[in-house]
């Protein structure tokens, strides 16, 4: 705009008019427009981003999503706000597929089917549903003992699910072969699974039944030696009796009537890989030492009287 403008004659006793004012480019504009980044302008915003980092690693004070759950904001303790897209800054962490891999499995004791819910999108609908195959496990009883009770995932492989059934028998599904289950984990039909666990090798599957049993499967065949002749059906390696285990204890039986319980839950120790909590109906609880089959913890209610 300046070449269009006349310097006004400079009054007299005042000199020379002084040298029109020389605005300052704007550096980032000029870069978008022409397209080349000088290494001075790599150097400026280099030390503008590492600056922004020192901001960061000061300390975040608080964090807010939106209402879609898109965007996260944060803002740290000296007042620098950022917000980042939640997927990029997730897969930035945990790798660009782990954001599709967040589920939720449930099952109903209603129901021979596991529903798989993506929790990344907002939506009553499973995203994925797996159903009980043909099983090779005799059909004894009425259709109520045919539903599953609980579920676990191998750790190391989120494609594998293990469900247990009040039929007397624990499936297994591979999602990236079959929407139906493709292995069986077989124990007495007397059996009524309440819960499973896997340890933390993710080879060896504990069941805890109806009838007082934790029994136990090595999906490598351990000492079965029958284990893979069925190619979709494997033997348990053991089974013990919790109310067996608990009559060994001298001091216990002595003062406690000892009978048998349902189990109704069972979980590994996270800092202990082979101690196995169990929870009976009677109240009672306890761990088990998977190495040598006893019971080392014992925590027993106090009678109704008392």
């Amino acid at each position: 705009m300046e070449k269009f403008l006349e310097a006004a004659a400079p009054k007299s006793g005042e000199g020379l008019a002084p040298p029109p004012l020389r605005r300052h480019q704007w550096r980032r504009i000029a870069v978008e427009l022409d397209g080349r980044i000088d290494a001075r302008f790599r150097h400026r915003e280099s030390r503008f981003l590492l600056e922004s980092f020192t901001e960061v690693r000061e300390g975040v004070s608080a964090m807010e999503f939106d209402k879609k759950g898109i965007y996260l904001a944060s803002v740290t303790f000296s007042g620098c706000l950022t917000v980042h897209d939640f997927e990029t800054l997730y897969c930035s962490k945990y790798g660009p597929s782990s954001i599709y891999m967040v589920q939720v499995a449930c099952t109903s004791s209603q129901s021979e089917k596991i529903f798989l819910f993506d929790i990344g999108y907002v939506s009553s609908a499973p995203t994925e549903i797996l159903q009980k195959g043909k099983s090779k496990f005799p059909a004894l009883y009425s259709e109520s003992r045919k539903s599953l009770t609980d579920l676990a995932f191998a750790s190391d492989d989120k494609s594998r699910i293990f469900a247990s059934g009040l039929d007397g028998a624990v499936y297994m599904w591979d999602r990236r072969l079959s929407k139906t289950h493709c292995f069986e984990l077989t124990a007495s039909p007397e059996s009524q699974f309440n819960s499973i666990k896997l340890n933390s090798d993710n080879q060896t599957v504990f069941g805890a039944s109806k009838n007082g049993m934790i029994y136990a499967w090595d999906l490598r065949g351990g000492r079965t030696s029958a284990a893979f002749q069925s190619h979709n059906e494997i033997q348990p390696l053991l089974s013990v009796k919790i109310s067996t285990l608990l009559g060994k204890i001298a001091s216990l039986k002595e003062q406690s009537n000892i009978v048998s319980s349902p189990i109704l839950s069972i979980d590994f120790n996270p800092c202990c890989s082979y101690q196995l909590a169990f929870h009976l109906d009677d109240g009672w609880s306890g761990v088990l030492n998977v190495n040598n089959l006893t019971v080392t913890h014992l925590h027993c209610p106090p009678p109704a009287w008392l």
